[in-house]
């Protein structure tokens, strides 16, 4: 499954939890924390911003400029 998809269902299950979060048995929130920790670090590895080397070597002065 695509993570973008992944992460869409994770949203619309929290959003479900939430609503029904006093009869959720503790499993099941234990189960969308650790989804939630899987397809937020992907999320965060892919989305990796780019090194500041790119920056540094813009700037004014830099070498090379």
């Amino acid at each position: 499954m695509k993570l973008h998809q992944r992460g869409v269902d994770l949203l619309l299950n929290v959003q479900s939890a939430l609503e029904h979060l006093d009869a959720l048995p503790a499993h099941e929130v234990r189960n969308l924390l650790i989804e939630t920790e899987i397809v937020l670090r992907d999320l965060l590895a892919r989305d990796r911003p780019v090194q500041q080397a790119n920056e540094k070597a813009s700037q004014p002065g830099a070498a090379g400029s």
